[in-house]
């Protein structure tokens, strides 16, 4: 009778450790889920934080340099000419960066490869 009494505990002590093991695993898994889309959250904010300085500063500097070319367009041509080209470079530098930022989005595993780390990048 003993023993059957010490093999009906010695079931139910492993069961109860077999179930702790999986509730745990399960919390562990949980919490690697959400540290996971923690992450992914904080990725996406950092982007669009650095989307936004880029836009703002270079609709501000197209900005300023119309301003410029507007105002001496008749009085000094050659000026203005600068600014125009100063715009020109200004939206061609937000577009390949722009580029940059959406082409690293659409393909995160090239991420991971040793080439991404040594090619130049924008900005």
């Amino acid at each position: 009778m003993a023993a059957l009494i010490a093999l009906g505990d010695s079931v139910r002590s492993r069961r109860a450790l077999r179930d702790e093991m999986v509730r745990r695993e399960q919390s562990a898994r949980l919490e690697r889920e959400r540290e996971a889309a923690s992450r992914v959250e904080h990725e996406r904010l950092q982007i669009a934080r650095d989307l936004h300085d880029l836009l703002a500063h270079t609709v501000s500097v197209i900005s300023l340099h119309t301003d410029v070319a507007s105002e001496s367009l008749d009085d000094d041509p050659a000026l203005a000419h600068r600014s125009l080209s100063a715009v020109r470079d200004s939206c061609s530098r937000a577009v390949s960066e722009l580029h940059a930022t959406v082409e690293a989005l659409r393909s995160p595993r090239r991420q991971h490869s040793p080439q991404w780390w040594t090619r130049p990048r924008t900005g």
